[in-house]
C-alpha cells in the first residue's frame, strides 16, 4: 500500500503567535494521519480532547497537552503506540529549505 500523507503545516500568518502552529487544523491533520494508519484510532475523540482548553496555552504547553491526548487515544502498549506514530509521519525530508515551521508540527510526537 502506498501512503500519501499530507505535508505538515509550514506557516502561520505573519504577526500571529507561534502557538498557532499547533492549532485546530494541525490537530485535525494529526488525527487524520493517525486514523489513516490505524482505522481504529478515534480521531474525533482525539481532536475533541486535544482542543479542550487549548487556547491559552503556549506552543510548548500545547505540545505537552496534545501529547497527553495522544497517550489517551493510542494503544496503551508502548510498542503498538510507537509503531502507529512512526507510520503516521510524513516521508523523510529530502531538503530543509522552505520547510518553514513544518518541524514544529511534530512537537507532540516527542513530548
Amino acid at each position: 500500500m502506498s501512503l500519501t500523507l499530507p505535508d505538515a503545516p509550514r506557516s502561520i500568518q505573519k504577526g500571529s503567535p507561534l502557538k498557532l502552529v499547533l492549532n485546530q487544523a494541525a490537530i485535525q491533520q494529526l488525527g487524520d494521519n493517525l486514523h489513516f494508519i490505524d482505522a481504529s484510532f478515534g480521531k474525533e475523540a482525539f481532536v475533541q480532547d486535544a482542543m479542550q482548553d487549548l487556547e491559552p496555552l503556549s506552543i510548548t504547553q500545547r505540545s505537552t497537552h496534545i501529547s497527553k491526548s495522544l497517550r489517551k487515544h493510542l494503544p496503551q502498549t508502548y510498542s503498538e503506540a510507537l509503531e502507529i506514530l512512526l507510520r503516521s509521519l510524513t516521508p523523510p525530508l529530502e531538503k530543509t529549505e522552505d520547510n518553514g515551521l513544518a518541524p514544529m508540527f511534530y512537537m507532540p510526537h516527542c513530548s
